[in-house]
């Protein structure tokens, strides 16, 4: 074919045509991957581990794109959680106080009887806030003797009593916290007893409309079938709070 025949063939629709099979065969898999169809991508055509955290778009993964229960306790960093990550309305619950008290007391032992002694504790008040309701609960540490068969010890922690040494009837209402120990056979020596919250109504101080100052007492009673030898020798209570 003459060069006169092959310029009569150059029509602009011959043209476009062959530079359109050429974009195709030389750069078609750009073309295709810039075209490709909406969801044809899933995560079968995705290759393992392809998808890394830089790749990911800022906040690209919210609360909602996260399924139920996938993140557990395990995957939360140790103490990476603060007060201010909790939602300002959900409640949660923590040691609002914490009252420790050492130094020995004897205990006077009687067979029968129920009078108990006062453990002088240097600063047993609080103020409990509007709006906080708070349980009690803490523990007792004693020294048992040789002389002390079958020991019997009980500890209570008292809220504002009137009368701490015989919290009888009328401080049933006051006692928050309450434990003991007793034990046939028992080995002289150090021994701790925890006091928990008591069931009897007075376990819990439910919120005040407006702030109170609590007085916490820690009283205590020891019994030998024979002999002396109890002593009182620290005390702690933790106020826990429900905010």
């Amino acid at each position: 074919m003459t060069m006169t025949g092959i310029r009569k063939h150059l029509t602009y629709a011959n043209i476009v045509a062959t530079l359109a099979a050429f974009a195709v065969l030389a750069g078609g898999t750009a073309f295709a991957a810039s075209q490709l169809a909406k969801n044809s991508v899933g995560s079968k055509q995705l290759k393992g581990g392809s998808v890394t955290t830089a790749k990911l778009k800022k906040n690209a993964v919210s609360a909602a794109k996260i399924k139920k229960s996938a993140v557990t306790g395990a995957k939360v960093k140790g103490s990476s959680l603060t007060d201010g990550d909790l939602e300002a309305d959900a409640p949660f619950l923590k040691i609002s106080e914490e009252i420790r008290q050492s130094g020995n007391l004897a205990l006077p032992v009687t067979v029968s009887g129920d009078e108990f002694t006062v453990y002088p504790l240097q600063s047993g008040t609080y103020t409990q806030p509007a709006g906080r309701t708070d349980s009690y609960v803490g523990a007792v540490d004693i020294e048992v003797s040789a002389e002390c068969e079958d020991p019997a010890v009980v500890g209570i922690v008292l809220i504002d009593p009137k009368n701490p040494t015989k919290p009888g009837t009328g401080e049933i209402g006051n006692i928050a916290a309450f434990g003991g120990f007793e034990a046939d056979g028992f080995s002289p020596g150090a021994k701790r007893f925890n006091l928990g919250a008591y069931g009897g109504g007075g376990g819990t101080r439910a919120a005040p409309p407006a702030a109170i100052n609590r007085n916490l007492v820690v009283s205590v009673r020891a019994r030998c079938k024979s002999g002396t030898g109890v002593t009182v020798t620290g005390a702690s209570i933790d106020v826990i709070g429900l905010e």
